[in-house]
C-alpha cells in the first residue's frame, strides 16, 4: 500500500460509521441497498449516500 493510500484511509481511524461501512461494503459478496445499509448502521440512506460519497 502506498503513503498516499495510507493517508487516504486514514479518515475511516477517525469516522466510526465511515470505518463499519466500509467494512460492511467490503466484505459483501453481492449487493446492499442504502435502506439495507441505513438500518444495519442506524442511521437514514441518505446519510449513507452522503457516507458513501466520502469514501470515494
Amino acid at each position: 500500500m502506498s503513503f498516499e493510500n495510507t493517508e487516504e484511509l486514514r479518515i475511516l481511524a477517525d469516522e466510526p460509521r465511515l470505518q463499519s461501512l466500509f467494512l460492511l461494503l467490503f466484505r459483501q459478496e453481492g449487493y446492499f441497498t442504502s435502506m439495507q445499509l441505513a438500518e444495519e448502521l442506524g442511521v437514514t440512506s441518505r446519510t449513507i449516500k452522503s457516507d458513501v460519497l466520502s469514501l470515494k
